[in-house]
């Protein structure tokens, strides 16, 4: 809830496809060349949550009891 109210433009955002959202709840890694730190990943401009980038990496920081299993959406619309 706090990522989401996080209004500073001080931490970057990093925006996330469907897929890529679906990913980081569930607590999997995203590739990402944003710089070094603490990011707020979005989709469609809303904040998921905060996230860390280190090497290339955007890491979860979702607390594990509320990491969701991850599942491919089939889209159609």
């Amino acid at each position: 809830a706090w990522a989401m109210s996080w209004m500073s433009p001080a931490l970057p955002r990093i925006p996330v496809d469907l897929d890529g959202a679906l990913r980081y709840q569930a607590g999997e890694t995203l590739p990402c060349e944003a710089s070094k730190g603490y990011v707020l990943p979005v989709l469609e401009g809303i904040p998921l949550g905060f996230g860390k980038v280190s090497g290339g990496i955007l890491k979860n920081h979702y607390p594990k009891g509320l990491r969701r299993a991850y599942r491919q959406m089939a889209c159609t619309l």
